[in-house]
């Protein structure tokens, strides 16, 4: 566990990370579009916006670039899936057409990283990479064809909304591994392990919206 220079910081990111975590929680258990999942879903969404920008300003430096990688992502992630749900307000297209900026830039990065790992030989280190690359792509793919064809489907926007939820929350679950929780697992699984189940569940929650069980 790294150790700050300034514990108030660091404690300001962990009580307002610890209060997002607990707001997600409860938002992937209760019924989606009540009003304890709208409620929950706010407290997920305003501390993990704190939590990020403080591992922005004192966490990252500390404990390597993934910190600022996951940060950007989860503000993105977050602005998006808000807009998502709330796609009528005038602004809305020209957010989502500069925020689309931080996927592709993080897409750049994370193949970048691929790439140093193949030519230095780190076969086991490819998978990370990979992963985290193929994502940001899928989400600046996302963002264009909403670019090209703005949908006017309610069911599109939710599943997009539960999509860079789930991801936002991933992202935050990685973020605890980095202040030095640790779970027993391997490196290269505590940073993809996150992401493979907010993905898995992705899949589920959007087969749910296609049944008409989530609105």
């Amino acid at each position: 566990m790294w150790e700050p220079h300034d514990p108030a910081p660091w404690l300001l990111h962990v009580v307002f990370g610890i209060a997002a975590m607990a707001g997600a929680i409860v938002a992937l258990v209760t019924t989606k579009g009540s009003r304890l999942h709208k409620l929950a879903g706010r407290i997920f969404v305003l501390p993990m916006v704190v939590a990020s920008l403080t591992a922005l300003a004192f966490v990252g430096g500390n404990i390597g670039p993934l910190v600022y990688v996951m940060s950007a992502a989860t503000l993105y992630l977050l602005a998006t899936s808000v807009l998502a749900i709330r796609n009528g307000i005038g602004a809305a297209p020209v957010l989502e057409k500069i925020l689309v900026a931080i996927p592709a830039v993080l897409f750049a990065f994370s193949a970048l990283f691929f790439v140093r790992n193949v030519s230095q030989g780190n076969l086991g280190q490819l998978f990370g990479p990979a992963l985290y690359a193929s994502v940001f792509l899928i989400l600046v793919v996302g963002d264009v064809r909403l670019f090209l064809n703005r949908p006017a489907e309610h069911a599109k926007w939710i599943k997009r909304h539960l999509f860079r939820m789930l991801l936002a929350f991933a992202f935050a679950v990685r973020a605890l591994f980095s202040i030095g929780v640790d779970v027993g697992l391997p490196f290269e699984v505590a940073v993809t392990a996150p992401i493979i189940l907010a993905l898995i569940a992705t899949v589920w929650f959007q087969r749910r919206v296609d049944s008409g069980a989530v609105q």
